[in-house]
């Protein structure tokens, strides 16, 4: 099982890694952070083990869809850290 990201594994990394083993179907997914000035890029990047599983993740699960309202989330989520003075 994978562990957990704390809060300063988060605002620390350059990149984040996942990936769930022992399911020969899992996919792996990394996040890279880049600063873009006051804010940062994030990009995700999924890599499934077969174009098959691919395909299957992004029209029957609408994982691009899922994908961006995951960084959308986070976003909302440091954008309150910040607004509440939480972070910098």
């Amino acid at each position: 099982m994978a562990r957990a990201a704390t809060t300063s594994d988060v605002f620390n990394a350059a990149m984040l890694h996942g990936e769930h083993r022992g399911d020969p179907n899992a996919f792996g997914s990394v996040l890279t952070f880049e600063s873009d000035g006051d804010a940062t890029r994030i990009e995700m990047r999924t890599v499934f083990p077969t174009t098959e599983l691919r395909d299957e993740a992004i029209e029957k699960h609408g994982a691009i869809e899922g994908g961006r309202q995951t960084l959308g989330n986070l976003a909302d989520y440091v954008a309150e850290l910040v607004r509440t003075g939480a972070i910098d």
